[in-house]
């Protein structure tokens, strides 16, 4: 039918930094948040501070976008934190032997995903209070602590009686 799309992913899960995640993440929508949000809000060229409240504008709205729920905007703030402390920390502009090596690339994208995870629960729960109860059990449920262990041991010594 002769329609051109764009491409609006880019093996996003091979990203070694949140810049680069966004970068190949939903590309269209990124393109339209950075040329008619990002850009005429002054982009980075008018300081850091600047810069940085620009991200959290921007990431904000692209939870905004995506639904009204505090999880959305959460979601956005979440982006925005790492985004920004990548901005602050100089993270893009990571180089040498120690990062450049497939080792040091396998450490990055295995940081990236570390920090995908939480967003990707952010933006999938319905409610605060549904993320609550995750957070909660993905920490305490489903872990090794004593109530746990109390639990399986109590199981095993009932199967083992009978």
């Amino acid at each position: 039918m002769g329609v051109r799309l764009m491409r609006n992913f880019d093996r996003p899960y091979l990203a070694q930094s949140c810049t680069e995640f966004f970068r190949r993440w939903h590309i269209s929508p990124n393109r339209w948040f950075t040329s008619c949000v990002y850009i005429p809000l002054g982009g980075g060229r008018r300081g850091k501070g600047r810069k940085l409240l620009n991200i959290l504008v921007v990431f904000t709205l692209c939870g905004l976008w995506h639904g009204a729920r505090w999880t959305y905007v959460l979601w956005g703030l979440y982006a925005a934190f790492w985004l920004c402390l990548e901005s602050l920390l100089d993270v893009n502009k990571r180089s040498g032997p120690a990062w450049d090596c497939p080792l040091g690339c396998l450490a990055q994208r295995c940081m990236m995903f570390a920090v995908f995870i939480p967003a990707a629960l952010l933006f999938r729960e319905e409610s605060v209070g549904q993320l609550g109860i995750i957070f909660g059990r993905l920490f305490t449920g489903w872990g090794f602590g004593g109530a746990y262990i109390q639990a399986a041991l109590d199981q095993y010594s009932t199967i083992s009686s009978l």
